[in-house]
């Protein structure tokens, strides 16, 4: 099972909700959200990464290169990390 799989449904929203404060100061936010377990974990090293190819072009830029904050928030009984970014 993959880390989208293993998210619930509505917790995008409850998660939007939930930060809705931290978001909206954000000047052009994204919400990322994640399962706290191993697939999750390899997802947020691959975003939080510049990634390239074999030949060295990029092909993924760091979801940090404007800024982001992670948080660990609790939904329906399982630990979920939010991801706020903002991108500039």
């Amino acid at each position: 099972m993959g880390w989208k799989e293993q998210l619930p449904n509505g917790i995008k929203k409850y998660a939007s909700d939930f930060f809705k404060e931290e978001l909206d100061k954000l000047y052009h936010p994204e919400l990322i959200v994640l399962p706290l377990t191993k697939e999750g974990e390899t997802e947020r090293e691959w975003l939080i990464n510049y990634q390239h190819d074999d030949d060295g072009n990029l092909i993924h830029q760091s979801i940090l290169r404007y800024g982001a904050e992670e948080k660990n928030f609790e939904y329906k009984g399982d630990m979920f990390l939010a991801i706020l970014i903002n991108n500039d």
